[in-house]
């Protein structure tokens, strides 16, 4: 009898972290959905290159953080596939709100996408992953949840939610399904950004480099594959940046 291949939910795939992830978990024989918002050119190159591979591809535009569209992601995800094994909360929006130009909306906004949507859709899947006893939620955070960055006041909070929400999680899906979150450090930098601010990052890093996706990437299949006594952990993968 030929196993049930296993499925993932990424969101934010498209690109950046989120394709790297959709490409390993594909090598790994997984079929796939990701979401998009703005990304649409590299959200359909992916679905190509998936489908390319023979992999079973599945993918959303959508604004998160949104009930209606959390649940359309659902339903389809499981009237296509039965049920999702390992959702990665990996999308998340991140730029300056300098304290003194802060406004309501943008603090509305960081909740809603970096906290609310992980929140909905674990919602949603950890509860059929219960019922199912096997799953894995992974969430991406940032070492700012755990040392809040100036003039990223909103960014940093929703990020400390969430890494609060993975806690939460771990201990009302327990036993079955295992949530856990990973905290990467300086990975895939703006291109704005020049020599001098690329050294000066660099030395904010204990091990002196910047971070790879496929440094994120490992630790994902890690969570997802190998990890089953760990839940409510944060994976610190950011080359000692916390530490400086």
């Amino acid at each position: 009898m030929t196993p049930t291949k296993k499925t993932v939910l990424i969101t934010g795939g498209a690109k950046r972290i989120g394709k790297a992830l959709a490409f390993a978990f594909a090598k790994k024989g997984y079929r796939v959905a990701y979401t998009y918002f703005s990304s649409q050119k590299e959200a359909f190159a992916l679905h190509k290159e998936l489908t390319n591979q023979g992999i079973e591809t599945l993918f959303f535009r959508c604004e998160l953080g949104n009930w209606k569209n959390s649940q359309k992601i659902y339903e389809t995800c499981l009237k296509k596939w039965k049920n999702i094994d390992v959702l990665i909360n990996c999308a998340s929006d991140f730029f300056s709100t300098p304290f003194s130009k802060l406004l309501v909306k943008d603090w509305d906004y960081f909740l809603k996408t970096n906290l609310s949507g992980p929140f909905q859709l674990s919602l949603l899947f950890g509860t059929k992953m219960k019922k199912n006893k096997s799953g894995k939620i992974i969430n991406l955070i940032d070492w700012a949840a755990i040392k809040p960055m100036k003039n990223f006041l909103p960014y940093s909070v929703s990020k400390a939610g969430l890494a609060a929400l993975t806690k939460s999680l771990a201990i009302e899906l327990a036993p079955e399904v295992c949530v856990n979150a990973i905290s990467p450090g300086p990975v895939l930098p703006q291109a704005s950004l020049s020599a001098r601010e690329l050294k000066k990052l660099k030395q904010s890093v204990l091990l002196k480099r910047i971070g790879k996706p496929q440094d994120v990437v490992r630790a994902a299949l890690y969570l997802a594959e190998s990890a089953d006594f760990t839940t409510g952990s944060i994976l610190e993968v950011d080359g000692g940046r916390l530490l400086v």
